[in-house]
């Protein structure tokens, strides 16, 4: 596993970039986030022979956490790549009925709801029911679920000889998350 000191390192590490000024919003780079975890972290990963650092798995689950729908799988109408997520605490802020948009059509409500966009939805949908009142899976089955989700929907085949230990460290951070 993770030694917790890595975890809070790592989670300090993460603190300070997102204090960083930038123009777009966090919620705003989750988008498209399995495809980006496939473009720029899996090459890091292989090209250094395995994590040489907490923060990939971290960094995976954390977009894992953030690609979780809300209670059960709610896309916005049949067949569109749009879903509802809920975030740890609601907002201080008071967005009012129509919420902040932080991405064209996607907005965050003052109750910690947020939409996101999952192309293919592979991902929300297998991580669905894991989040929210009515969570379905214990503690050991969202870790399976999650460890699964790695291997088959993030990794894909890549990172060979040592996925499987990139999939357990992944999965016992998203434990946490959720």
């Amino acid at each position: 596993g993770v030694a917790e000191g890595d975890v809070r390192a790592s989670f300090e590490e993460w603190m300070r970039r997102l204090k960083a000024p930038m123009e777009h919003s966090t919620f705003f780079i989750c988008q498209n986030a399995v495809a980006k975890i496939k473009e720029r972290l899996l090459p890091t990963i292989e090209a250094n022979g395995g994590c040489q650092t907490p923060l990939l798995p971290f960094a995976i689950a954390a977009i894992l956490r953030f690609l979780t729908p809300r209670d059960s799988l709610t896309p916005l109408s049949e067949g569109s790549d749009t879903f509802t997520g809920l975030a740890d605490k609601p907002a201080a802020l008071d967005f009012g009925d129509t919420g902040h948009e932080y991405a064209s059509g996607l907005r965050f409500y003052g109750d910690g709801t947020y939409l996101f966009r999952s192309p293919e939805g592979t991902v929300p949908r297998a991580l669905e029911g894991l989040l929210g009142d009515s969570a379905r899976q214990s503690e050991l089955d969202a870790g399976s679920i999650a460890e699964k989700v790695v291997k088959d929907h993030i990794l894909d085949g890549r990172c060979e000889g040592f996925a499987d230990q990139i999939a357990k460290d992944t999965s016992k951070l998203y434990c946490r998350m959720v």
